[in-house]
């Protein structure tokens, strides 16, 4: 490992380790937040750091692991969504920290649906999304873990366009397990985020309002839907993982 790898690695060590607590989001600007560890509060880790973890996928095959282009700030060009269909997916997005999961998130893989539907191969991939709220790697063998995906206002009206149960959350980690078992050097070593994709299908929407917010909730609570009309102090408490883009930022 080079002397700059080191000093990132470690820097992000510490930062894992001692991220500043605090139950306001608006107190830092650009920021993830990590819940769900006993006695520890609401950690905040700065976006910069994220934004430079190599980020892996399955492959079409859905046998092995490829790395993500993780390009912030390039983007496929905007379209007019407005009456238009997407596709999406929901995944489990995985925090890897020298070979251990560690923390676990919604995640969501988004693409334009084509006028074409057969011509699926041209479909551009949005660039991934990390959830801004994680929570950690135990939570996700809770028997009610599961993940659904709203689409609407955010206010508690929302359609729920799509539902991973935990029957598919384990197989996602049982995979997971047996990828990591063989990690390359690479992938065992520094910290990597796995998005494992829960249904080798997508789920077509219809584009009512580019105002509308595709909420991804990675939670075990009894009533999913009841953290969107929650506080954020509140729905961090719930130790539940939240993924929110609105559509018109696609």
């Amino acid at each position: 490992m080079g002397t700059g790898s080191f000093r990132y690695y470690l820097l992000l060590s510490v930062v894992l380790a001692k991220a500043c607590v605090s139950r306001s989001f608006g107190l830092v600007q650009n920021s993830y937040r990590i819940v769900g560890i006993p006695g520890a509060g609401t950690q905040l880790l700065p976006e910069s750091y994220i934004k430079g973890i190599r980020r892996w996928t399955l492959d079409d095959s859905g046998n092995d692991l490829v790395v993500v282009p993780n390009s912030p700030g390039l983007t496929n060009p905007k379209r007019d969504l407005q009456g238009q269909r997407i596709q999406i997916r929901p995944t489990l997005d995985v925090l890897v920290k020298s070979g251990v999961p560690s923390y676990v998130m919604a995640g969501l893989q988004v693409r334009h649906e084509k006028a074409d539907e057969e011509d699926q191969s041209s479909q551009a991939l949005e660039p991934p999304l990390t959830a801004e709220q994680w929570t950690t790697f135990a939570m996700a063998v809770d028997p009610s873990f599961r993940i659904a995906v709203y689409m609407g206002p955010s206010d508690g009206t929302d359609d729920r366009v799509a539902m991973a149960d935990h029957d598919l959350i384990q197989h996602a980690l049982e995979r997971l397990g047996l990828f990591l078992s063989q990690a390359t050097e690479e992938l065992s070593g520094g910290f990597h985020i796995v998005a494992l994709p829960l249904e080798v299908s997508w789920t077509r929407c219809s584009v009512n309002s580019v105002d509308d917010i595709l909420t991804c909730l990675a939670t075990a609570e009894p009533d999913a839907r009841e953290l969107l009309t929650l506080d954020q102090g509140l729905v961090e408490m719930t130790a539940s993982s939240v993924l929110q883009v609105t559509l018109s930022d696609l």
